[in-house]
């Protein structure tokens, strides 16, 4: 089983882009497996099968998928 994170969240939120991009580079530079998805994106919206709006509401983690 993969143990890559997955986190979905809000880029149109200035608040959680900036949480996101500053976990993000720390994340990238540990080398940590973590995908960062952005909600906006209708593919990447699709493959977490979760509703655009319930998706805005809160940050979405999920591992091992």
């Amino acid at each position: 089983m993969s143990k890559d994170t997955k986190v979905l969240y809000n880029e149109s939120c200035p608040v959680c882009r900036r949480e996101v991009d500053h976990y993000a580079r720390l994340s990238e530079k540990a080398q940590l497996p973590i995908t960062y998805d952005p909600l906006g994106d209708p593919e990447r919206l699709k493959r977490w099968q979760i509703d655009p709006q319930d998706a805005a509401k809160r940050l979405h983690v999920r591992q091992g998928e």
